[in-house]
């Protein structure tokens, strides 16, 4: 009986050993996928200093300085912001080039549609009484990306003021307050990664698994172009 149990137990363990093995494999494997899934980021921050790419992002600096330097230097310190980060944003969003041309976004033109209809009962901070008696000559301006910022033309609701406000003059000025009542904290924290991915996609920047802005290395870029202002 004795030897019995002595089989069981070593049985037992190589058992246990096997499935030990099996864990370590199937963690390898994730890591394995989670880093092909992120290629692209990791690739670009680690060739991010690349000659040709390095001139490129300092020619967006320098145009970026340029046009909006002084501007961004005295909303940085207006709303207690990074300068550096916003002339960051500046060069991610139009390259630094004045006046900044717009975007239209034909997914957010059709959920203002789609929230006009009543088909949706809310999206942000809009509801359908918002566009009860908008034309969609409006709502087409409200889906286009305005300014140096490329803030969307919707959230003038939010600011309290007009699409030509954030395309005009004072554009630098009305992208800056978005960011401080929206995720200035972020930056006062110096969560500069989260910042890029909030400003892009509305959210903070994934724990794990690949990014969700539009270009997979807007992020890298981001903070990359920080070190030059």
């Amino acid at each position: 009986m004795a030897k019995r149990k002595k089989s069981k137990r070593k049985k037992h363990i190589r058992i246990n050993r096997r499935l030990f093995y099996v864990l370590i494999a199937v963690l390898l494997v994730g890591d394995m996928i989670a880093i092909i899934q992120n290629w692209d980021t990791i690739s670009s921050t680690i060739n991010i200093k690349g000659v040709s790419g390095k001139t490129k992002l300092e020619n967006i600096a320098r145009r970026t300085q340029k046009n909006y330097g002084t501007e961004i230097d005295l909303a940085a310190k207006q709303f207690n912001l990074p300068a550096n980060y916003l002339k960051a944003v500046v060069a991610l969003e139009c390259s630094g080039n004045k006046p900044a041309k717009s975007r239209f976004e034909r997914g957010v033109y059709n959920r203002l549609l789609q929230l006009k209809s009543g088909k949706l009962r809310k999206f942000e901070n809009l509801t359908p009484a918002t566009l009860q008696d908008s034309p969609e000559s409006t709502i087409k301006l409200l889906s286009n990306s305005w300014g140096p910022f490329q803030l969307m033309g919707y959230k003038c609701y939010f600011l309290g003021t007009t699409i030509d406000a954030l395309k005009g003059s004072k554009a630098v000025y009305w992208g800056a307050k978005w960011i401080n009542e929206t995720y200035g904290d972020y930056l006062r924290q110096g969560k500069y990664a989260d910042a890029f991915h909030i400003h892009n996609t509305g959210r903070s920047h994934p724990r794990f698994g690949q990014t969700q802005t539009y270009d997979p290395n807007y992020v890298s870029k981001g903070m990359k172009l920080m070190e030059y202002f």
